[in-house]
Formats: structure tokens, sequence, C-alpha cells
């Protein structure tokens, strides 16, 4: 599963490289962090990496790809110990609204992305009872969600310094997969809405990336 969803990102990313001239490619690199509400309600770090173009002057496209640090979670009761790891890993698909009618190629831009994710998470965790044995317990979920937020740019040089802020909205919570876990842990049966922010920079193909469309 995992492999099949690189090779999808890294086919988008060919493809909107092949579709555009090459000094419209960016590629970008950045810090995120997530905050999942609801009965997940739990902060994750991360990385992501992403393809860019832009296909008009106030219009651009990006495929990201995200992953977190895994959380891990240590809680105690009825004698029990319970030992849990979480994480999520997505791909996104943005388009970005350029605002002040100006691309990233200017000094300062705004835009906001708009568009959709594919996120997956999974949540394992050991049981240590209380006389001594052992149970481990799987939960995973996967679903779509739209994004929606507000992003800027700051050329400085040859480097695009960005920072974007976005929430996401669940769309089809169907593709879910509930399985209780024994003990006082939150069940993990639907992706909640959250926000994220990604810190990060953006390299130009080729250094003279400037055109006027």
């Amino acid at each position: 599963m995992m492999k099949k969803k690189l090779l999808i990102l890294i086919l988008c990313t060919i493809s909107m490289s092949l579709s555009a001239q090459v000094s419209d490619l960016r590629l970008g690199i950045g810090g995120i962090y997530t905050y999942y509400s609801g009965n997940i309600s739990d902060d994750q770090f991360g990385t992501k990496i992403l393809g860019e173009i832009n296909v008009a002057k106030e219009l651009g496209i990006s495929v990201g790809y995200s992953f977190n640090s895994p959380n891990k979670i240590t809680q105690r009761a009825n004698g029990n110990t319970y030992m849990g790891v979480l994480n999520f890993e997505s791909i996104n698909l943005n388009f970005l609204f350029y605002l002040n009618k100006q691309k990233v190629d200017s000094d300062f831009s705004i835009y906001v992305p708009i568009g959709m994710s594919h996120i997956w998470g999974k949540q394992e965790y050991t049981v240590i009872r209380s006389d001594g044995s052992i149970f481990k317990t799987e939960t995973s979920v996967e679903d779509n969600a739209f994004n929606l937020g507000f992003g800027i740019h700051k050329r400085i040089s040859y480097l695009i310094f960005f920072s974007e802020l976005a929430i996401g909205i669940p769309i089809n919570r169907d593709n879910s997969r509930d399985v209780t876990i024994l003990g006082p842990v939150s069940n993990f049966n639907e992706l909640p809405f959250y926000t994220s922010l990604v810190v990060g920079v953006k390299v130009p193909i080729v250094k003279s990336f400037r055109k006027s469309y």
C-alpha cells in the first residue's frame, strides 16, 4: 500500500514537470505540525516534501507527501500498562491561488491553497497485564479530506521560504476501520478535523526562474 501511494506521488510530480517549462518546477521540504482533534486529540510533528509548478500568473499546483514522527503513548490503569505508537502519513494535491496578482517569483506573495488529501494512520498498542501476560492490538484509519488554508512566500536570493496554515475536513469516513482497543484508550475509528502548519523552503530547478505569462 505504501509503495503504491509513493508511486502515485512520483508519477504526479513527473507529470507536473513534463507539462510545464523547467523554470516553473520547484522542489521543497519543510517541517510540519498537525493537531488532530476529537477522539484522537494528539499533536504530531513531521516532515513534508513537495513538488510545485505555476500554470498561470496567479495559479499554481502543488503535490506533497507528509509523514509524522510516531508518538509514543504510555498509560496505566487497573494494574495494566498500555504502550502505544500513533502515526499518520498523507498525500495531497493543492491548487494555489495567489491573492496579490503575483506569483512565486515575486519577492513576497500571498496565496490560498485549496485541495484534497488522502490520509492513513495506525495506532499500535502493547498491553502488559498485571499477571505479566502481553497482548498486542492495532487500529488503523484511512480517509480523504478537503484542505483550505493560507500561505506566504518570501524569496531571498535563490531560495523561496514559505509558511502554510491549513485546516482539514474529513469527507469519507466510511473508509475507516474500527478495531476495539482494550483499556483506557480512545477509539481510533475515524479521522477527525485537523489543523496543520508547514514551514520550509522551496528551490527552483534552475537559478534563472523568472518568467512572464
